[in-house]
């Protein structure tokens, strides 16, 4: 099933392309797993051109939005964890989804906790 959030940036995204937008993309910086030119940082936040014309191979899928575009005429791979976008919008009038800033995943090397270390329910009377 695919993520509240997925969907709503992939519809945004659609939007922007079938209404000749161009869509710009906001995420945390340094949000674990994202992976962006340090050039095309900005005080923690990075702003990205996601039009076609910008970019190729783009995928957007449940986890990440990945894609390739030149910075500085250097081909580079970007991969931006959905969890770190806050914002997807057309540049020409502002429109588009914003999420809250990220909370960081409780563990960012992605192992999984031993099974002694698993959240439980309790009952609360």
């Amino acid at each position: 099933m695919k993520t509240l959030k997925a969907s709503l940036l992939d519809a945004v995204y659609g939007w922007a392309l079938d209404n000749q937008f161009t869509p710009y993309l906001v995420a945390v910086a340094d949000y674990p797993g994202i992976e962006v030119p340090e050039s095309a940082v900005d005080q923690g936040t990075v702003v990205l051109n996601i039009h076609p014309r910008a970019v190729r191979d783009f995928v957007l899928d449940d986890d990440f939005v990945t894609f390739s575009a030149r910075f500085s005429g250097q081909a580079r791979t970007v991969s931006v964890p959905v969890a770190a976008v806050t914002a997807l919008y057309a540049q020409e009038n502002g429109e588009g989804v914003s999420f809250a800033l990220p909370e960081p995943p409780a563990d960012p090397t992605g192992t999984r906790p031993a099974a002694g270390d698993r959240p439980a329910l309790k009952i609360v009377k």
